[in-house]
């Protein structure tokens, strides 16, 4: 398997990952996380991303606004931002 297709093997996966972790978490931010959602799942993605930068802004670094940003710049073929907020998301969680 070349690094391309591993890497985007891996994004996959980590999507994966965050919606089940999305699916199995509730609460968290309010508004702009909820407009987000409904954005990305009516296939809004660059509209849901900044809604959940907004939800970001508004209430700090929170789990499950990264996930969700990770999820939609996967979606939005961004690899390396993806990685980015999912990063950030193992980090709060390891704190």
């Amino acid at each position: 398997m070349n690094p391309l297709s591993a890497l985007r093997r891996a994004t996959r996966v980590l999507v994966v990952l965050g919606v089940i972790v999305i699916a199995g978490c509730r609460g968290g931010p309010d508004g702009a996380t909820e407009r987000g959602d409904r954005l990305l799942a009516a296939g809004s993605v660059d509209e849901a991303i900044a809604e959940y930068k907004l939800a970001l802004r508004q209430v700090g670094e929170d789990a499950h606004v990264l996930v969700r940003l990770g999820s939609a710049y996967g979606r939005r073929g961004e690899v390396e931002a993806a990685l980015q907020y999912f990063r950030r998301t193992l980090e709060q969680d390891s704190t």
